[in-house]
């Protein structure tokens, strides 16, 4: 379905009690970010194929803002001067619907997808309009939609005039940023020490680049201390490397609060990531040699960091012949979607029903509490033990896969 989007910055509640003057509400920052840039990068990636933004008077400031931010590059988005009548009557031919939002209305692409799919929605006076403002006061017959109490698990609509306004489109954007990929551990512990940091430095000039760059230190100081061998050393590194987990929600919280995330961003989070993960295993092994003094500690550790570094290869061949994201839970998937339907090996099984151990979320907190009781050889034989796993895993899927190819090319 075809969706216009169009913003009217001459829409706007004309009673509401308000801490800001009308020509400034679609400029005002939520989370770092001006509302109006907010409305129509919501609608886009909430399906809308084209959005048009009606200025009004405020024409020149609105340029301006789209000339100077890089999100509004290359976006399907344009400013046109006529009014919502008649941007209506002449794209009404070449879509199916169109959404009309005022100037004071905060939403999240949820929202858009959701009110795309309604019928039953209040209609405005254009045939196939749908009107979400001035005031947001909608009745719609679907109960998962409120229209003034954001919830963490439904989409929201809410009305900007006062400062408690964007203090709660603020807790809005920041309860809907958490992927659903996500384990259990980062969703409900990470996140405690994640989002708080977010939303701190969420009105900052802070990217999520720079924040992969911090926590990718964050990750080797972890292997520098675990490398010492010595308790204090390895309760150090122990919390880095929880830390370094927490942390690591931080630079994708930022990028979809403030819609920043790109394909090179995901690329960047993952390299860090890995790094963090090869220099811990490094670091473990070389502290288990301290420790211990036994030279096997070496070539056990090395042999499969090696190995490791070998999978991670072709998983990134992978991701670039495929052409997705940098993010290596595409792998994953595509694994999954391969071993639909088929008769599964008995050791993918077994491991696909643990495989949420081998989550960094669930692998660092456990990482952490075995380092805080200095059982240093526990840690080494987790660590190993997740690796083979994550090699088993995907190679058992590979093989079988390949022989399924096998007897089809046969039959």
């Amino acid at each position: 379905m075809s969706v216009l989007g169009i913003i009217a910055l001459d829409f706007h509640s004309p009673t509401a009690a308000r801490d800001f003057e009308v020509d400034t509400i679609p400029f005002v920052r939520i989370a770092g970010v001006e509302l109006i840039t907010r409305q129509a990068l919501s609608l886009l990636k909430g399906g809308a194929s084209q959005v048009i933004v009606i200025p009004g008077k405020l024409e020149d400031r609105v340029r301006q803002l789209m000339a100077s931010d890089k999100r509004f590059h290359q976006q399907p988005i344009t400013i046109d001067t006529r009014c919502v009548d008649e941007n209506i009557r002449a794209f009404k031919n070449t879509h199916a619907q169109t959404i009309v939002i005022g100037a004071d209305i905060l939403l999240s692409p949820q929202f858009i997808d959701l009110t795309i799919q309604q019928t039953s929605a209040k209609r405005w006076s254009a045939e196939n309009a749908l009107l979400m403002g001035p005031s947001a006061e909608l009745t719609f017959d679907c109960d998962t939609i409120s229209s003034h109490s954001p919830d963490e698990n439904h989409p929201y609509i809410l009305n900007i005039h006062s400062h408690k306004d964007c203090r709660d489109g603020k807790r809005a954007i920041f309860r809907n940023v958490t992927k659903t990929t996500s384990g259990w551990v980062s969703k409900n512990i990470n996140s405690l020490i994640s989002l708080p940091i977010s939303k701190l430095i969420s009105p900052l000039p802070i990217t999520p680049n720079m924040v992969t760059f911090l926590n990718t230190l964050v990750g080797i100081a972890s292997a520098v201390f675990v490398a010492q061998g010595h308790t204090q050393g390895v309760l150090m590194g122990g919390i880095l490397f929880q830390l370094s987990a927490a942390f690591d929600r931080v630079d994708g919280e930022i990028a979809r609060s403030k819609f920043q995330s790109s394909k090179y961003g995901s690329w960047i989070d993952t390299a860090g990531d890995n790094i963090t993960y090869i220099a811990f295993l490094i670091g473990l092994t070389v502290g288990c040699y301290k420790r211990f003094g036994n030279v096997n500690y070496l070539y056990a550790g090395f042999a499969l960091i090696f190995i490791m570094l070998v999978m991670l290869a072709v998983m990134y061949r992978f991701l670039i012949r495929k052409g997705g994201s940098g993010s290596l839970v595409e792998v994953t998937t595509s694994v999954e979607k391969k071993m639909q339907g088929q008769n599964k090996p008995f050791i993918y099984r077994s491991l696909d029903k643990i495989r949420f151990a081998g989550k960094r979320d669930f692998f660092s907190l456990v990482c952490m509490f075995v380092c805080m009781a200095d059982q240093l050889l526990i840690l080494f034989g987790c660590a190993l033990a997740v690796i083979i796993g994550n090699i088993a895993y995907f190679t058992s899927a590979m093989i079988k896969h390949r022989k399924n190819i096998s007897l089809a090319q046969q039959s």
